[in-house]
């Protein structure tokens, strides 16, 4: 019975590789081609229960060129890699790490729209700086807001002194990671910047409104 199990499983998750690679562009494949080969070759394999690294990888480059109504990124990705002891204990650091680079895209982000401002004048500097203070920080802020969301791409492999390295790849929705760094730094100017607070939170939902 288990047998024909795991044929099944096998079966099924050839067919939804093939319906999903239709989707994707020969170069997106050469690329996904390469990067499993590479994985496989460090070691990496997938957690029991998993779909194969080919389909996680095939469906998280499904999600990274998905686009809203206006022709603008719908996910931010990232990769984490993570050691630990036990699979859940670095699968977890591996997903924080990956969130903390999220939370620096997007800190990054605010950063270029406030120096743009001020080159077209739309901003004097001392706001600027006022805004700069702020967002600079807050990155631990925007990560504690973020909520938990699921690999796109998981994988493992067995490491000096039988630990285990997890390399885990995400994806955001764009817009919940703007609402979660538009509710941390809030949060940050009312209790850092009470003065400025309102003025402050104004630029900053301003700054990322898509």
């Amino acid at each position: 019975m288990k047998k024909y199990f795991l044929v099944s499983i096998l079966i099924g998750a050839f067919f939804l590789s093939a319906a999903y690679s239709q989707e994707l562009s020969k170069l997106e494949m050469k690329e996904i081609n390469k990067q499993l080969k590479d994985l496989k070759k460090q070691g990496y394999k997938e957690f029991a229960g998993d779909y194969t690294m080919k389909l996680q990888l095939i469906n998280f480059y499904k999600k990274k060129g998905e686009e809203d109504d206006r022709g603008n990124k719908k996910y931010l990705t990232a990769t984490g890699v993570a050691v630990g002891q036990t699979q859940p204990a670095a699968q977890a650091l591996a997903i924080e790490t990956a969130k903390g680079t999220l939370a620096g895209y997007i800190t990054n982000e605010i950063n270029i729209k406030i120096n743009n401002k001020v080159v077209n004048n739309q901003l004097n500097t001392k706001d600027a700086e006022s805004l700069t203070k702020l967002v600079s920080g807050g990155t631990n802020q925007i990560i504690a807001e973020m909520s938990y969301v699921r690999p796109g791409f998981l994988a493992y492999r067995t490491i000096e002194g039988n630990k285990m390295e997890v390399t885990a790849n995400l994806y955001y929705s764009q817009f919940e990671a703007n609402e979660a760094a538009k509710k941390a730094l809030a949060n940050k100017a009312r209790k850092e910047m009470e003065d400025e607070a309102d003025e402050l939170i104004d630029e900053i939902n301003d700054l990322l409104k898509r």
